[in-house]
């Protein structure tokens, strides 16, 4: 992690072309930068730095610390199934990194079902319970939590899982990207494989990450 400092002078022009030196002003603003590897500010690791961060308004990629859900491990959860009231339907997610946030978003946006019989309504999955995550640290709370995109879940895999950083676990992990209205994407965090073919009703851990 590093800092950068700036200070500005405050300076009054006055009559006749004279400066006249009334205050000057030695308050840094500080800029904090972060490499991946580092902790971050809620206390996970860093994954990823976006090289167009001035653009897409955020910078870096932290997922949440091991222990985020007050368990030692990371939980299980169902991807769960969205039915929009004729045919279940994908909530049009996609796979690229800085799509995680929106598709959490559009997931929990519709009523999903821990089923494909459309007939007990889900009270918690996996993009929920990242979505809902108000984390504490160093006296800030943190509520901008999503599921981690397809692709996303690569980076963490590749930048701190195979790195031994962040308290993963040997299963695999749901991701945000829809395969279809009965599948969604899982990567397991041993090989660092993929698949798309695991019914939504399937239980996976699950790791929120944010963006800032």
């Amino acid at each position: 992690m590093k800092k950068s400092y700036s200070v500005r002078f405050r300076v009054l022009f006055g009559l006749l072309g004279m400066t006249i030196l009334l205050f000057v002003a030695c308050k840094p603003e500080i800029e904090i930068t972060y490499s991946i590897g580092d902790i971050g500010p809620a206390g996970g690791y860093i994954f990823y730095e976006n090289a167009t961060y001035e653009t897409d308004g955020w910078r870096y990629l932290e997922s949440a610390p091991a222990g985020w859900s007050g368990s030692p491990g990371d939980p299980t959860a169902i991807f769960a199934f969205y039915w929009d009231g004729t045919a279940f339907q994908t909530a049009g997610t996609a796979a690229g990194v800085g799509s995680g946030e929106d598709n959490t978003t559009a997931i929990i946006g519709n009523v999903m079902y821990t089923n494909n019989l459309h007939n007990t309504i889900a009270s918690a999955y996996a993009a929920k319970l990242c979505a809902d995550l108000v984390l504490t640290h160093a006296g800030h709370d943190y509520d901008d939590w999503f599921m981690p995109s397809k692709d996303e879940l690569d980076l963490m895999f590749q930048n701190l899982k195979q790195q031994n950083l962040g308290g993963f676990e040997n299963f695999s992990y749901w991701c945000s990207t829809e395969f279809s209205a009965d599948s969604a994407w899982n990567q397991y965090f041993v090989t660092g494989t993929t698949n798309s073919s695991a019914l939504r009703s399937n239980t996976f851990r699950v790791r929120p990450v944010r963006a800032f």
